[in-house]
């Protein structure tokens, strides 16, 4: 760690013309090597051999026009573009349209826990985005993806870190479940939920791309993505108590460090980045500026498809009448109601006896006794009974 303190780097920076300043309130003799040791890092190298996608959808042409996100409009229903169908010159979902899409800044504490803090920073945004609640209260749990995936908080843990693309295989595959169930806490625990989970929310893959360009469009059109970036000891001044639009001056590498960007502004050349130190005293909301190219912090960004509500009990309310079966690809045949995902089934035939078994009405045939149509509707997959009377699928 860096000996340099805050009067000598307050220095470098009017010297070098930087674009970045430090508050004047920082007190002078505070060194780098002390702030350091206050934030924590996490985010490893990817392996050259590990997957960068899973499950991404077929990307548009480089020069399709660009249709922005509208949370109230389904994804397949968007018509029409800002500037012709160019990418704005700036984007921030902090405010679009007046709403803010991103989650509250939490802290991960003294745990190398960074990559699930950013990961899950993004799954609740596109949560927001994809269900128009700018103001839901997704608060999912970090420790749910962290620890459940046998990672460890402390560097020379034998499983410390985590790889971004291994967060969201997790985010894939076992879902986060909310803070509630399992609250976070910055030191190794045990992947125990006393009781239980009934609802997860997961994603159906995610995306990676190395072009600025393409990582700006999925801001637009899709929502917030996940990165990692090298931390200089600068670093943690700027996070601390820093104004501006970080660039790397001076400092040793401290390590790996994974946030969620949530947005971009060509006017200052900088990425929009939510971090997971909690709030500072020039950056309250957790967000911070950082220049295009810096630090690698675009060298590759990754963007989660799909946030959905996953229910994992044996009934559940429906409406039998809106049933169909969506093929997911690789996945498998989903059996919705539109609003929530039901099953899923490994082939196009199971998928339609379940959905059969889903709309079958119940009732005492020999006592002459009917069903009416009640407000809602429930189904037991160990029973396949159903509830509720519904026209005959096809």
């Amino acid at each position: 760690m860096s000996d340099l303190n805050i009067k000598s780097l307050r220095e470098l920076l009017a010297n070098k013309r930087a674009t970045w300043t430090i508050a004047k309130e920082a007190l002078d003799t505070t060194t780098l090597g002390e702030l350091g040791k206050k934030y924590k890092l996490g985010s490893l190298p990817v392996p050259p051999t590990m997957p960068v996608t899973r499950m991404p959808r077929i990307r548009k042409p480089a020069d399709a026009p660009v249709v922005p996100a509208q949370p109230e409009v389904s994804r397949l229903l968007r018509r029409g573009g800002i500037g012709g169908g160019a990418l704005p010159k700036a984007w921030d979902w902090r405010n679009v349209n007046g709403k803010n899409y991103v989650s509250a800044v939490r802290d991960q504490g003294g745990c190398g826990s960074c990559v699930s803090f950013g990961v899950t920073a993004a799954v609740e945004s596109h949560y927001r985005i994809e269900t128009n609640q700018p103001a839901s209260v997704s608060n999912l749990s970090e420790a749910s993806l962290f620890f459940v995936a046998d990672r460890q908080c402390n560097f020379g843990d034998p499983n410390y870190g985590w790889w971004v693309p291994s967060g969201l295989d997790a985010a894939m595959k076992e879902g986060l479940c909310f803070e509630a169930q399992y609250p976070y806490v910055p030191v190794n625990q045990t992947p125990d939920i006393a009781q239980g989970t009934v609802r997860t929310i997961k994603v159906s893959g995610y995306d990676s791309s190395t072009s600025t360009a393409q990582m700006k469009r999925w801001l637009v059109e899709d929502g917030p993505l996940v990165t990692a970036f090298t931390v200089f000891d600068d670093f943690f001044a700027f996070f601390n108590s820093g104004t501006g639009v970080y660039q790397h001056l001076t400092g040793g590498v401290a390590g790996g460090h994974a946030v969620c960007v949530v947005g971009y502004d060509d006017h200052q050349h900088a990425w929009i980045c939510k971090n997971s130190w909690g709030s500072s005293a020039t950056h309250g909301d957790g967000c911070f500026l950082i220049g295009y190219g810096e630090c690698g912090i675009d060298a590759r960004m990754y963007v989660p498809q799909d946030a959905v509500d996953t229910y994992t009990v044996d009934e559940i309310p429906y409406d039998p009448c809106k049933l169909v079966v969506v093929n997911r690809g690789a996945l498998g045949w989903m059996l919705t109601d539109g609003r929530m995902s039901m099953r899923l089934f490994d082939n196009a035939e199971d998928a339609r006896n379940g959905l059969r078994v889903a709309r079958r009405p119940t009732g005492n045939a020999s006592s002459g006794a009917t069903t009416r149509a009640p407000t809602a509707w429930t189904t037991s997959w160990s029973t396949g009974a159903a509830t509720a009377a519904c026209p005959a699928s096809r």
